[in-house]
């Protein structure tokens, strides 16, 4: 399956007017603002092997002042139950308990276990280009 997301750049390059964080403006002891300033990255093999001065004449990859974050972590994600993919449904008012989500999802869970594979494909795709790295994923364990 061809994912609509994928790396920019793969290898050794470099990057250019990337914003990072420098420090923080304080208000007596409390922080009020955060510094930032531009910055060029070079990476090599998916790691930053350096951080220098910004150079916005080099030829690399522009940042246009983006800021640069860690990878994040998806702590809790249930990928068997996504609906992704999907047209969209509004909250049921229906649903307000546990008891009425576990009947739902007892109707839902078999028509989703059809493309399940590919929906949650998709989301891991999804993850993965807006910078998640990990996700923790949570799955059902039942007769259903």
């Amino acid at each position: 399956m061809q994912f609509p997301y994928q790396l920019a750049a793969k290898g050794t390059y470099s990057l250019k007017n990337v914003r990072l964080e420098t420090g923080f403006e304080y208000d007596e002891d409390e922080v009020i603002m955060t510094k930032t300033d531009l910055f060029s990255i070079e990476i090599e093999n998916g790691k930053i092997r350096a951080v220098k001065a910004n150079d916005p004449t080099s030829d690399a990859l522009d940042a246009k002042g983006f800021l640069m974050l860690p990878a994040l972590r998806d702590l809790h994600i249930h990928l068997d139950k996504t609906l992704y993919g999907l047209p969209w449904q509004a909250l049921s008012p229906k649903r307000r308990t546990v008891k009425d989500m576990i009947a739902y999802e007892q109707e839902i869970i078999p028509k989703l276990l059809k493309t399940s594979v590919e929906r949650a494909e998709q989301l891991i795709s999804l993850l993965q280009h807006y910078g998640t790295h990990f996700a923790r994923t949570h799955f059902n364990i039942d007769p259903t």
